[in-house]
Parts: structure tokens; C-alpha cells; sequence
């Protein structure tokens, strides 16, 4: 059964490059490394205040693993980005 994790963070909108560049250096190859990892992706909105991370992974044990990471993150506010919650869900429905 397909389980996903959801990353939820805030961000420094005045600092969206920044932002970007650990998403794309940081979090995509620490998730690629995860076993169990289907897929995931990394969104940011227009407005650069929030955005969110999605991985699909192939069971409730690879996903409750690679949310450990994100979940013990401490606040930072001289980061341009912290995460605001990490939740594991099972998937009962796809198209």
C-alpha cells in the first residue's frame, strides 16, 4: 500500500531563490536516498510565503522514516524557510 508524506513549511518570500536552491540541493537528494521512495516533489505558490514537499513511498514504515528527518527540525529564524508540520498519509485512492 502507497503511503505519502507532506511537508509543510513557511517561507521567506523575499528570499525565494535561496529557498529553491535548498530544495533543490538539499531536500531532493536526501529524499532520493529514502528507501522506499516512489516519487515526490516540491512545490512553491506564486506568493513564496509556504510551500510544501510530497513523497510517495511504497510502505507505512519507508514513510514514517523519511518524515523522522523533517520532524526534528528546530525553528530557525535566520533560515530562509522552516517546516511548519510533517504528516504520513495512506493513500485509498488514485488516478
Amino acid at each position: 500500500m502507497t503511503h505519502i508524506v507532506l511537508v509543510r513549511m513557511s517561507t521567506d518570500a523575499s528570499r525565494g531563490e535561496e529557498v529553491a536552491c535548498h530544495l533543490r540541493e538539499d531536500a531532493l537528494p536526501r529524499a532520493s536516498s529514502r528507501p522506499g521512495l516512489v516519487s515526490g516533489g516540491w512545490l512553491l505558490p506564486p506568493d513564496g510565503e509556504r510551500g510544501a514537499g510530497v513523497l510517495v513511498l511504497d510502505s507505512r514504515e519507508a514513510a514514517e522514516q523519511a518524515a523522522d528527518w523533517p520532524r526534528g527540525r528546530p525553528y530557525d529564524a535566520a533560515q530562509a524557510w522552516n517546516i511548519d508540520a510533517v504528516d504520513t498519509f495512506e493513500e485509498v485512492a488514485a488516478g
